[in-house]
């Protein structure tokens, strides 16, 4: 690094006019990323609408406008400031990649909690695009957001768009190359200026600091200094070429956080969001509309009176369904295998030694069970599961479960790898690495390990209710 601690990517961009862009997706979880990524490139994400879809970051490639494009989808966050998994991986990409612009995806509907993060991005100097996603769901809603305005407000462009619909995708691809390149005289031009970058005004103490590490470290940027003050080592160390120098320059001294209370940190991060919610004032205006039903069918499912009940009598349904198709299907498919392959092939081999007709037989009967257990009841499990997971159930469940959840240590949304632990063991322990905190995945872990899958509960079913009873086995 040339410079110490200065964070900003807009110095001689031309030279690198050859060079394919990265352009980096940042927002929260849920709110579309995955859809606009697969609208820009077209590789196939899983779009689900629960937290924590993206686990790892994706990547595509795209040609716009005779560019050579790298897309970049990192994991949900909504910080960054590093507490889980997702928040880590995406910081340690912003810090070790550098992307040439980012493409910050708000959700439309929930203005200010999004602008907490783009407000973060602002202050490191990254050349940004803000996509204003999920316009139509906030229309419905009744809510309507000056775009022009917000974008006073941020100082850099912001594009209204319906990931999943594609509308609006290639307006804010055009406007991040843009921002880092002059396009072609023959392409038409945004026409606007660039304005300032919104820059949260602290407290008179947290200012006072920032200029206290501006005066030993001239070079250093603003947002390094707001970093270094918030106590992020990681971040300092991936962008400063003297980190602690930095650190040290940024010790506060015992009466600022006892004036205040809290450490300066939280102080920050309640500037921080006071100045998302002035901006959502600014933009932002609701008028009331009529309550639709599926408003109706959400306050009935998350309730804590007949929430529970319908939760509990879902899962009834849904094991004994799996139960029963999966007995039915169980049946066929030893059927055609008795039918079609053992019987045949036992017929075959009827001048062969005993020895090697019983390996080959047992292979095939080992087969057929393992096919027999296994399709039938975890692919059985998926599809309820799949269902849920579309209307959108799942979200609400581990909701209405959270309050329970916390007696386990745990969050609500804990239930969704134990949900599919009960299909496969597999994918519900690799399913909880979205969770928030070490301690929360090792306790979910723990759990889906000891908990039988669909397959091995019919096997243990079987065996207790032959030698036990069948009302010990249903019990």
């Amino acid at each position: 690094m040339s410079s110490c601690c200065n964070t900003n990517t807009d110095t001689n961009i031309n030279s690198y006019a050859a060079a394919p862009i990265t352009i980096a997706l940042v927002g929260n979880p849920n709110v579309g990323k995955s859809a606009f990524f697969s609208r820009l490139t077209g590789v196939g994400v899983e779009v689900s609408n629960y937290p924590g879809t993206t686990v790892e970051i994706i990547k595509g490639t795209l040609k716009h406008v005779g560019e050579s494009i790298n897309v970049v989808d990192l994991p949900g966050i909504y910080s960054l400031s590093v507490s889980t998994e997702d928040e880590r991986a995406a910081m340690k990409y912003l810090i070790r990649e550098r992307p040439d612009v980012v493409i910050n995806i708000i959700d439309a509907t929930r203005l200010a909690r999004n602008l907490n993060l783009t407000l973060q991005l602002l202050e490191i100097d990254i050349p940004m695009v803000v996509a204003l996603n999920q316009i139509d769901a906030a229309e419905q809603m009744g809510i309507k957001i000056d775009v022009e305005a917000l974008e006073a407000e941020l100082g850099v462009p912001v594009i209204p768009t319906i990931a999943i619909r594609g509308k609006g995708i290639d307006t804010a691809l055009h406007r991040a190359i843009e921002v880092i390149r002059p396009l072609p005289v023959d392409l038409p031009q945004c026409g606007r200026k660039r304005r300032r970058r919104c820059q949260v005004k602290y407290d008179d103490h947290v200012e006072q600091a920032i200029e206290k590490i501006r005066e030993q470290i001239p070079d250093i940027s603003r947002g390094i200094c707001i970093r270094a003050l918030e106590g992020d080592r990681d971040f300092i160390e991936g962008f400063c070429e003297y980190p602690e120098q930095v650190m040290e320059a940024a010790s506060i001294p015992p009466r600022i956080e006892e004036t205040h209370g809290q450490p300066i940190k939280d102080t920050i991060i309640k500037d921080r969001y006071g100045e998302a919610g002035a901006i959502e004032l600014t933009a932002y205006k609701k008028r009331q509309v009529p309550r639709q039903f599926i408003d109706r069918v959400d306050e009935i499912l998350t309730s804590g009176r007949w929430g529970l009940p319908i939760f509990a009598v879902l899962m009834l349904v849904m094991f004994y369904m799996v139960f029963k198709v999966g007995g039915y299907l169980e049946i066929h498919i030893i059927d055609i295998f008795q039918t079609y392959l053992i019987t045949p092939v036992s017929l075959a081999l009827s001048g062969v030694h005993p020895l090697v007709v019983s390996a080959i037989i047992f292979g095939l009967l080992g087969l057929e069970a393992g096919l027999a257990i296994v399709i039938p009841f975890i692919g059985t499990f998926y599809i309820f599961l799949s269902v849920m997971e579309d209307t959108g159930y799942l979200p609400r469940a581990a909701f209405l479960l959270d309050r329970y959840m916390h007696k386990l240590g745990l969050h609500g949304r804990a239930i969704i790898p134990m949900l599919l632990g009960y299909g496969c063991n597999v994918p519900a322990i690799i399913a909880a690495r979205t969770l928030n905190t070490h301690r929360e995945r090792i306790i979910t872990i723990a759990m889906v390990a000891l908990t039988p899958c669909s397959a091995r509960t019919v096997i243990i079913m079987g065996l207790v209710g032959v030698f036990v009873g069948f009302w010990a086995a249903m019990s």
